[in-house]
This record gives structure tokens, C-alpha cells and sequence, in this order.
């Protein structure tokens, strides 16, 4: 069992934890907007919402509570997110309804895009566990100079 370690969370992930709480939440909304507005989406979808949306939620305010593995998991959880590759005869493509992506068509039918929000709270995330994981040094020990 891990050992909670009670640190302080630098800004940045408490930044990660926040928008992986706002993300879930509007990722959980997105199949009844969808409904609302009218939008046909596919069961897949909706179920692959649903799973992204809670992760994200429950991660998130885990990260609040300063557990390091919430953000390895945030990290991991965004990863499929952060490309799309479609062709005419495949596609992948995990990004949630929230995302700042870049794409990038190659010729008519083949799209490669990049979701910058997910790589941005991906290097948060491994930033802020790398924080945590630091060990504590006493005052004036470790220091250059």
C-alpha cells in the first residue's frame, strides 16, 4: 500500500488536478449535451466518455489530496488523448470532448492531429510527480556551492 506522503503540491499540480476535475466533469456532461443538441453518437463513445470522465474526476481529486500516483495516472489516462490518426480505412482517436488540438492533413482522407491540452497536462503531471518523488534533504544539505 502506498505511503501517503503529505507535501506540498507545487501550483502546476494543483493546476493538473483542477483540470482533470473540470475535464471530468464536462467529459461525464458531453453524452446528455450531445442528446440535447440532437448529435447521434455511438454507444462506444458515450461508454468511452463515461470511463475517461470518471477517471479523470476521481484523479483529480486525488491529485487535490496530494497523492503522487494520481498524477501517474492523470499521465497515463491522457495519453491515448493526445494524437488522432485517421485514414480512410482506420482511425484512432481516444480524445475526450475537451481538447486543443493541431492537426494536420497529410492528403484528402488522411488527418494526424495533436491534442496540445493533453500533452501540456501530461509534462504537468510528470513534472509534479517528479516534485513529490523528490526526498527531503535537511536545510542546507545537497546544495551547490
Amino acid at each position: 500500500m502506498e505511503e501517503v506522503q503529505r507535501r506540498n503540491v507545487p501550483a502546476l499540480g494543483v493546476t493538473v488536478a483542477v483540470l482533470a476535475i473540470f475535464i471530468g466533469v464536462s467529459t461525464l456532461m458531453a453524452p446528455a449535451i450531445y442528446a440535447a443538441l440532437g448529435v447521434s453518437v455511438p454507444l462506444a463513445t458515450t461508454v468511452c466518455y463515461m470511463i475517461q470522465g470518471a477517471a479523470s474526476l476521481l484523479l483529480g481529486f486525488l491529485g487535490i489530496r496530494k497523492r503522487p500516483t494520481a498524477f501517474f495516472f492523470i499521465a497515463l489516462l491522457y495519453l491515448p488523448q493526445s494524437c488522432t490518426f485517421q485514414t480512410p480505412e482506420f482511425f484512432f482517436n481516444f480524445t475526450g470532448p475537451v481538447s486543443i488540438a493541431y492537426g494536420m492533413g497529410l492528403a484528402p482522407g488522411y488527418d494526424i492531429s495533436v491534442n496540445l491540452l493533453a500533452l501540456f497536462i501530461i509534462g504537468a503531471s510528470a513534472w509534479t510527480l517528479y516534485r513529490l518523488s523528490e526526498p527531503d534533504l535537511p536545510a542546507g544539505e545537497g546544495q551547490p556551492g
